[in-house]
């Protein structure tokens, strides 16, 4: 890419193909390659073979604040695996393609488009007849166009983000992040030229296709590496600056690729040539020409959005760092305050004025920590982290700059309120100390021309000094042991608070005093006699020591108090947001049992709605509970008598949690099992009782049936297999009474008389439809009876009267003698007989057919009446 080492960072790596070996190709064919001239390789070790002739046109990249061009030498970079960057200039002799560019770019000044001047040498140039409608025959001549060597005139510049340790800038800036980013040269080349007008070299046309290709899929493999936009205002300007190079080499092409997708059609390949490959090349140019262009310009807009934003980013984060920095520098000033009462009361003044300051500037850090997520909608997930960590680093520094100067403006009051009870005497003592660090130590250092002579008042007065000093420390000892233990009551506790700071303020100005006195005293006993310095050196040495341990006490003492008062609201806080909630869910627990009476499928939903509203309070309960038990432990840590009812009022609460906890636990296991043990008794149920209905449609009893003995048989026969399934039903419904008494056990709930109620209904159901098919039985029995008594005495007496009537026909066709005459009296008479016992035989049979009839439910059955007309007849 015109320089040394791998393709910048944010752009990819390129491809294996050697770039020397395209550009020497690309010499070949326009035979510019110079006789004895090698080509040179782009990297820094030739780079010390070749220097640049004068004239060659100085690269002018494009300048980002706090980044270095890559072509400068001389520029400290940062190493990534790779030397420094370098841009090989050769000779105009030994590099044509340099020479015929610039040539190209100087005949660009002139006219926009113009064709470059051919070499001596030979330039890719061929001649193609006009179409066949034109009136002769012409020719013209076209420069090939350089469509394989992209970055003739781009360089690589390197962008630094840095940052300054504290937000101290005079402290020298630290590198976070090394961005290599490309840029262009002075001698921008228009690679295209205008080919409307121009007619068609099918071979030279399917080479410039090829080379066309391969610069595509080259700036293809160069976009794909691109890395994404990045959260930096530093590295995003120059990102766009970049993809503006991108788009305005994709614009260079854009007419050589119009031009070629154009002429696919006016001039088709010869049928020599493969045409197929011609139309898949053309194919894949436009497609992969589309996609260049629509990332080209997607990315091109993203970055002209994130840009902004990240640059008012940047801006107010650093505005607001600033601030911070000078603050926290106040504030590291204003930390120690001498024990006068007027350095005190400007300390005073001075931190009232910057936590107003900082009270003030809350609504900037806002400002900007918006403007910081407006950025991170922008950008993709990982510089959106980098910029979601710099606000929080923001964000904590002001909490802690927020924190030290409340510290500080505390401490500050409890000073200014001990200064302000000075006596006389402590008032003469600040005076004496303040002459004496004026003339010992002038400026805070040791003076050049020696002590001048100790006094002895000052001597005596030193003395004095100390024992006081003394006395007042073991004064305050004793006031810090009558205080004995801490008193855990939150009435109590800010008398006691108040009481601390008051002594904690006194102790901090009296070891003020110490620290100058205890300086002063150094330089004085220095000049004083031996025996002097032998009496009050271990003075002074046992006053430093003891109040650096009544100072840590003090401070021990105070810390415990606010922090007792600290966890007893806690503690309160907790128990306050708790209590109810343990008073109230025994109550709403107890609501799952299903005392109702009404027990369906919406009643378990609703309980296991009530159900999942108690798990997720429970839960949300836990913490509140940790709080009370760590909160309980740390009050016993402080006052181990004091605390024990803190500690049982955790026990008490942690023993009523869990027995609702575990009451929850049991009402969600019996949930979870009686819910499909409910549906699947439901289901047995509802399906129970549509074959009950489906059977008592069946066993109806008809108003009336047929008198036929086959088909009442067939009657008896359906009637005992529906008797049959009713004893198969019978045996399930008494399983379903187990499994209902058992799933109301098992819900804890034996005055529930739904389920017992539905199936003692059921069981009602099938006893009546038992005791029905039984009486249905009996009387098709007796049906049965009755037609095989009637069918069978007719089919009897309908043989006797065929037979009788096949006699008297044959009497009544016998000879006339007397003596036969009066053989057939005598059997006349004897069948006279027989028809009078078949008369009453067919009374009878009628009563039978009469009794058949009304059994059937008919008075009139069409087939008993027929049969006994036709015997009649």
């Amino acid at each position: 890419m015109g320089n040394v080492g791998s393709r910048p960072s944010c752009l990819g790596e390129k491809n294996g193909r050697s770039e020397d070996f395209l550009k020497d190709s690309y010499l070949r064919d326009l035979g510019l390659a110079a006789p004895g001239c090698s080509s040179p390789g782009r990297n820094n070790a030739g780079a010390e073979g070749g220097a640049g002739p004068p004239e060659k046109p100085l690269l002018s990249p494009l300048v980002i604040e706090n980044g270095w061009n890559g072509a400068q030498p001389s520029s400290s970079l940062p190493k990534q695996n790779n030397v420094d960057v370098k841009v090989q200039n050769g000779g105009l002799a030994c590099n044509p393609l340099k020479a015929h560019l610039e040539a190209v770019a100087v005949a660009g000044e002139a006219g926009p488009w113009r064709s470059p001047p051919r070499s001596s040498g030979g330039s890719w140039a061929w001649k193609t007849p006009l179409p066949a409608a034109a009136a002769a025959t012409t020719t013209t001549t076209t420069e090939v166009t350089e469509v394989t060597e992209v970055t003739e005139t781009i360089v690589t510049e390197i962008v630094e983000v840095t940052e300054y340790p504290g937000g101290d800038k005079s402290q020298p800036p630290v590198i976070i992040r090394t961005v290599k980013v490309l840029t262009e040269g002075a001698g921008a080349v228009p690679e295209a030229a205008s080919f409307h007008g121009h007619s068609w070299s099918r071979a030279p046309a399917q080479e410039t296709l090829g080379k066309l290709l391969a610069w595509v899929k080259d700036m293809e493999e160069l976009m794909a590496g691109q890395k994404p936009p990045s959260s930096e205002a530093k590295v995003a300007r120059a990102q766009l600056q970049e993809q503006k190079l991108l788009r305005r080499l994709l614009d260079e092409r854009r007419p050589l690729v119009e031009h070629l997708l154009q002429g696919r059609q006016q001039n088709p390949p010869e049928p020599s040539l493969a045409k197929e490959g011609w139309e898949t090349n053309l194919s894949s140019l436009q497609e992969t020409w589309a996609t260049l262009i629509q990332r080209a310009e997607g990315r091109h807009r993203s970055l002209e959005k994130i840009l902004p934003t990240a640059c008012t980013f940047q801006e107010s984060v650093d505005a607001f760092q600033d601030w911070l920095g000078s603050t926290e520098r106040k504030l590291a000033q204003l930390w120690r305050a001498n024990g006068n009462l007027n350095p005190t009361q400007e300390a005073h003044q001075q931190i009232q004025g910057l936590c107003e300051e900082i009270r003030a500037k809350t609504a900037e850090l806002e400002g900007a920590l918006g403007h910081g997520q407006r950025l991170m909608e922008m950008v993709p997930e990982e510089e959106a982290h980098l910029a979601q960590e710099k606000m929080d680093s923001v964000r904590m520094r002001f909490l802690i700059v927020g924190q030290s100067s409340a510290d500080i403006l505390q401490r500050l009051e409890q000073a200014r309120e001990a200064s302000a009870r000075l006596d006389a005497t402590q008032e003469d003592l600040a005076l004496w100390l303040a002459r004496l660090e004026k003339e010992l130590l002038p400026e805070g250092g040791w003076p050049e021309g020696g002590l001048g002579p100790v006094t002895a008042a000052d001597v005596e007065k030193l003395e004095q000094a100390l024992r006081s000093e003394m006395d007042q420390t073991s004064r305050f000892s004793s006031r810090l042991d009558q205080l004995g233990p801490l008193c855990l009551d939150a009435q109590a506790l800010p008398l006691q608070l108040a009481d601390q700071k008051r002594l904690s303020a006194e102790i901090l100005h009296h070891h003020s005093i110490a620290e100058r006195l205890v300086p002063v005293t150094d330089r004085l006993l220095s000049r004083c006699p031996s025996d002097l310095q032998k009496q009050l050196q271990p003075l002074a040495q046992r006053l430093r020591e003891e109040m650096e341990q009544l100072v840590h006490r003090s401070s021990a003492r105070g810390a415990q108090v606010e922090r007792a008062q600290l966890l007893l609201a806690q503690y309160a806080e907790a128990q306050e947001a708790l209590q109810p909630w343990l008073e109230e869910t025994p109550s709403a627990v107890a609501l799952l049992l299903f005392s109702s009476e009404d027990m369906s499928c919406e009643t378990f939903r609703e309980h296991q709605e009530r159900l999942q509203l108690l798990r997720e309070a429970a839960a949300e309960r836990k913490p509140l509970l940790a709080k009370l038990q760590r909160v309980s432990a740390q009050l016993g840590e402080l006052s181990p008598q004091e605390a024990a009812p803190f500690q049982q009022g955790w026990r008490l609460a942690e023993e009523r949690f869990c027995g609702i906890r575990e009451r929850i636990q049991q009402a969600a296991a019996v949930m979870e099992e009686a819910i499909p043990r409910y549906s699947q008794l439901s289901e047995r149920m509802e399906l129970m009782e549509e074959c009950l209905e489906r059977l008592r449609g069946r066993m109806e009893r008809p108003l009336a049936v047929r008198g036929d003995a086959a088909w009442l048989r067939e009657q008896v026969r359906e009637n005992s297999l529906r008797l049959g399934e009713l004893e198969r039903l019978g045996t399930a419904l008494e399983t379903l009474r187990g499994q209902g008494a058992e799933l109301l056990a098992a819900l804890q709930t034996g005055t529930h008389q739904g389920i017992q109620n539905r199936v003692a209904q059921l069981l009602g159901q099938w006893e009546a439809l038992w005791r029905e098919g039984e009486t249905r039985e009996t009387w098709l029995h007796g049906l049965l009876t009755l037609a095989d008594r009637f069918w069978q005495g007719l089919s009897d007496l309908a043989a006797t009267l065929g037979d009788t009537q096949e006699l008297v026909l044959d009497l009544e066709e016998g000879p006339s003698e007397p003596e036969a005459i009066r053989a057939r009296l005598a059997v006349m008479q004897a069948l006279r007989g027989e028809i009078d016992s078949l008369q009453s035989d067919l009374d009878s049979l009628g009563s039978l057919g009469v009794e058949l009839m009304s059994s059937c439910g008919h008075p009139d059955k069409p087939d008993v009446t027929k049969s006994l007309d036709e015997a009649w007849n």
